[in-house]
């Protein structure tokens, strides 16, 4: 949509009616304007546009570094990113960057700026149990009992939906996709498994079954879901890290000279740390297959790629980006969601 004289008219409306509050000391309120301006709009490639857009975002940063105090923080990360990338001409804005963008302008921060996967989670609408006999709340998934822990259904049902968007086609965060997936018979390792829907998703077709959940938390439910299989999963309740001690373990030291063929890790922003803890399994296992989150810490994904090259693996990221941890936030503020990696023939 290209930008008309009309529409510079309601802008420069607006930009009156933002500096009226700004002098007025209504900084809220003059941040609600703003993002309202940034609403009306589609990213577009006017010219026009983008004068007026960089021009009300001097504004913004104003409101940002004087006032930044009495604004949600949600409403400030919002500011940032749109501000970011205003401030450089449309062409220099990374093509598949552009739809995320437009996402925060038009809805503003989510973990996942896509109106696809928006609608996925909105249209869920999971199975949910009690059962009485061990107390615990549990969703049929794919078939099976995904058990949880806790006491409130209406976070488990939120929980759950959110696990499922996740694991959409076209998510950043999806584990598996087209041929890299398990295989009938593979030897799997989940570490970070939480509630553990990506072991339970594989684990008909894994001949063994390594399930890493520090969190006591999860221990009942873990064992309650995978009861029906308990022959070959392995519940591991420590970290997986690169030493060993009370509450760490690392992979080599549970796997030994075990065969291993897929490895999913999920870890809070360690995942450096559990690779490294893993390197003569990595070594010994030409056919591995790797999915590797990188998008808890800025450098995530520049690091762990880097890491799985040297080692001799080739690697892609998801597609698509994800908004994590607000205050860590720093430009260019879409992360890569996870990395997929397997051994260079």
């Amino acid at each position: 949509m290209n930008v008309q004289n009309d529409d510079l008219q309601q802008i420069e409306m607006q930009l009156q009616d933002i500096i009226y509050r700004k002098q007025k000391g209504d900084y809220v309120g003059a941040a609600g304007q703003i993002i309202s301006l940034a609403n009306t709009f589609r990213l577009d490639e006017s010219d026009r546009y983008f004068d007026a857009i960089v021009y009300y975002m001097d504004l913004l940063d104003y409101l940002i570094r004087e006032e930044g105090e009495i604004i949600h923080m949600n409403t400030l990360v919002r500011m940032r990113i749109i501000d970011y990338f205003f401030s450089m001409p449309y062409e220099e804005i990374p093509g598949d960057m552009r739809a995320p963008l437009e996402f925060v302008i038009k809805k503003g921060i989510a973990a996942f700026p896509d109106e696809e996967l928006e609608k996925h989670f909105n249209d869920l609408n999971p199975v949910m149990a009690y059962d009485e006999k061990i107390n615990l709340f549990y969703i049929i998934h794919n078939g099976k009992k995904l058990y949880f822990s806790g006491d409130q259904p209406e976070y488990i049902m939120f929980a759950y939906k959110f696990l499922c968007m996740e694991q959409h086609i076209n998510s950043p965060h999806r584990y598996v996709m087209g041929d890299f997936d398990v295989k009938e018979g593979d030897r799997v390792l989940d570490v970070g498994a939480a509630e553990a829907n990506f072991s339970l998703d594989a684990v008909e077709k894994s001949s063994k079954l390594y399930i890493f959940e520090a969190d006591q938390n999860w221990r009942k439910a873990l064992e309650e879901t995978f009861r029906p299989w308990k022959e070959k999963v392995n519940i591991i309740s420590k970290f997986a890290s690169d030493q060993s001690d009370e509450n760490s373990v690392t992979i080599d030291e549970i796997i030994g000279d075990e065969q291993v063929d897929f490895i999913k890790i999920d870890v809070e922003g360690e995942e450096l740390s559990v690779l490294r803890g893993a390197d003569r399994t990595l070594h010994q296992n030409p056919n591995i297959k790797l999915a590797v989150c990188t998008y808890h810490k800025p450098n995530d994904a520049a690091e762990i790629k880097e890491y799985l090259e040297n080692m001799g693996f080739a690697v892609e990221f998801s597609k698509g980006y994800m908004i994590f941890g607000e205050e860590e936030l720093i430009p260019p503020y879409f992360r890569k969601g996870l990395i997929r990696a397997v051994r260079r023939s």
